[in-house]
């Protein structure tokens, strides 16, 4: 079984443009991408200890992080012969059960995930012959994109679905389609939701939980189009979403990585970003979707678009109002937001210096912003001296804490509170750059006199709390939080809490969402947040004095109460005395330290 596996990993997957340069352990980075010299040393060994021989025929300056590879290589492969075995079973299983999945009508089963259904991307849906109606040669999807009315993608999605049902898949959950406009309105004034729980059938009935296809709801109008910026894409998984939701697909999809090798529909386009050094990554999260009255929503999210992060991790996401057509007459610069959102979007997609992207900017150039609420920040890869170091990261949102968060009296004791799936290399103590840099920028605001540092706080899962996931039923993981980073900065663990969201019923969930914010002292309110694709590491924020270096791409938006509720702070709990709306945070309050015996999450754990 292995042997089938080594024989299609490179003509399955793009070789890692690095090659033997990779320095990468993220096991999703070795599950999407080949790695051939890896795969040599490996040699077919799916559970035997690795030695490294003394005759590499390449070179390699770090033995310990080309052994720490091959551990997180085994690893993947041994999770994808376990996968390949369950859905040879499978497939013999729905033999034994469906009439219909001997014949050519059929959708074969993905050795994605070790669990006992899954359902199919869009490359699975092609295969499947044809029905009567269909013409030889043609596929569902192909049909599906091709249809030019609502009707008749609704067909073809019906369809599909019930191919699905007789071949024994599992089809996810889907809510209602129509009805999403409902469950929008009744998330003002922050319009924050978090994606459902695969597993966790109780998040289904919370207002504020959405699935993707909830996102491309015909209740929000007809989509036309749609751009997709975001670091790891499954091009088959997103087809799949806009067939479930019965919505056209025509897409600009801008990304760092391709989760998947499905051939590309003709009404799909594919950039790939490539950051200027190989340390950095295109880790922005953005969704635009253009409707056929001209309007545009944008969607600020934490999740990359494949299976794995939309089906049992919790994530976060903002989706902004429509965004109606600016009147013929009127001026581009017209249709700003009092928080500047229009300016500094449109300034972030120029970064890109791509000319697939002219049409959308002369798009947002048109659009009336107005109804916009919240800020955006970015980051944007390079090395910014002068005024640009304020345009960007870290600095950047050190210029809006400053001119807009307001705190009271006893400001020192609002700790900065900080969520996040990864963590980078800090520095050797707590002094280096969050004191330096990071905590300085969160604890800006319009207050100038003189102030006490205040405490920080951070979320990150245990060890303890991954045992407990759903992602360790299927060996699967969203943290790369690595061993080697962690040992050069054990004093963190002091500034650790666990993470619990029993309330929203995700404790299983891990977190791939990033919030950032100060909360009060009894846990009842905080003064801001953020909610962003940004980590808490050096490269998605920039570090450096005269000169600001930022190593990622990266997109979130901040939220003040003053410009939302019309108060001084936003309430966390329905116990609040304005009887103010409650401000949606992924993670319970308050907060529960690590004991004594927690340590927090490492990728390496995967490798025991």
């Amino acid at each position: 079984m292995y042997q089938s596996i080594e024989r299609n990993i490179t003509k399955m997957k793009k070789i890692c443009p690095f090659q033997e340069k990779c320095y990468r352990k993220n096991p999703i980075h070795f599950d999407e991408m080949s790695h051939p010299h890896l795969e040599k040393l490996l040699n077919g060994k799916l559970n035997e200890t690795i030695t490294i021989p003394s005759n590499l025929d390449f070179d390699c300056p770090d033995e310990q992080q080309l052994l720490d590879q091959l551990k997180v290589l085994q690893m993947v492969l041994r999770k994808k012969n376990n996968a390949e075995n369950h859905n040879v079973q499978m497939r013999q299983t729905a033999t034994k059960r469906s009439p219909e999945s001997s014949t050519s009508n059929s959708m074969e089963s993905i050795p994605k995930k070790n669990k006992e259904e899954t359902y199919q991307s869009t490359n699975d849906i092609n295969k499947q012959s044809k029905s009567p109606s269909q013409q030889q040669g043609s596929s569902l999807f192909e049909k599906f994109s091709s249809s030019t009315t609502q009707s008749a993608r609704m067909t073809v999605r019906n369809q599909a679905i019930e191919n699905m049902k007789r071949a024994g898949h599992k089809i996810p959950h889907l809510a209602p389609i129509g009805e999403f406009n409902l469950k929008y309105a009744l998330s003002s004034p922050y319009n924050i939701f978090l994606p459902c729980v695969e597993d966790s059938k109780e998040t289904y009935n919370h207002n504020f939980s959405i699935t993707f296809p909830e996102i491309l709801d015909i209740s929000l109008g007809e989509i036309i189009e749609s751009l997709h910026i975001n670091f790891m894409v499954d091009v088959g998984w997103l087809c799949l979403q806009y067939l479930f939701s019965g919505q056209k697909s025509d897409s600009l999809i801008v990304l760092g990585e391709r989760a998947d090798t499905s051939p590309i529909p003709s009404t799909m386009k594919i950039v790939t970003i490539k950051t200027p050094t190989n340390y950095g990554t295109h880790h922005s999260k953005i969704s635009v979707l253009k409707y056929s009255n001209g309007g545009v929503r944008i969607i600020i999210s934490t999740a990359n678009l494949y299976m794995d992060d939309w089906e049992n991790r919790t994530q976060a996401l903002w989706m902004s109002p429509h965004l109606p057509k600016l009147p013929d007459d009127a001026d581009k610069i017209q249709g700003e937001t009092r928080t500047g959102f229009k300016h500094d979007f449109i300034d972030y997609m120029k970064q890109y210096k791509n000319s697939q992207l002219q049409n959308w900017i002369a798009t947002f150039e048109r659009l009336d912003f107005s109804s916009i609420d919240v800020f955006f920040v970015a980051s944007v890869p390079g090395n910014f001296r002068g005024t640009d170091r304020d345009r960007w990261g870290l600095q950047r949102l050190r210029n809006i804490l400053s001119n807009h968060a307001e705190l009271p009296q006893n400001r020192s004791q609002w700790p900065v509170v900080a969520q996040a799936s990864s963590i980078g290399s800090l520095g050797p103590n707590f002094d280096s750059w969050l004191t330096q840099d990071f905590i300085p920028a969160m604890a800006s605001e319009k207050y100038r006199g003189i102030k006490s540092s205040p405490g920080f706080q951070l979320i990150y899962p245990s060890i303890n709390n991954y045992k407990n996931s759903f992602d360790m039923r299927v060996g699967s993981c969203c943290l790369p939080y690595s061993m080697r980073t962690h040992v050069k900065q054990k004093w963190l663990e002091k500034y650790m809490y666990q993470w619990k969201s029993s309330e929203k019923y995700r404790d299983s969930a891990m977190p791939h969402s990033k919030i950032y914010t100060r909360i009060s002292p009894d846990m009842k309110k905080i003064s801001w947040m953020v909610l962003t694709s940004g980590n808490l590491s050096k490269a998605a924020w920039g570090y450096g004095k005269s000169t600001w270096t930022i190593l990622n791409y990266e997109a979130g938006v901040v939220f003040f109460p003053q410009y939302l509720i019309n108060s001084s702070t936003f309430p966390i709990c329905n116990d609040n005395e304005n009887n103010s709306p409650v401000i949606l945070l992924p993670y319970d309050v308050p907060l529960t330290p690590y004991n004594s015996s927690d340590s927090p999450f490492v990728a390496d754990f995967l490798q025991t």
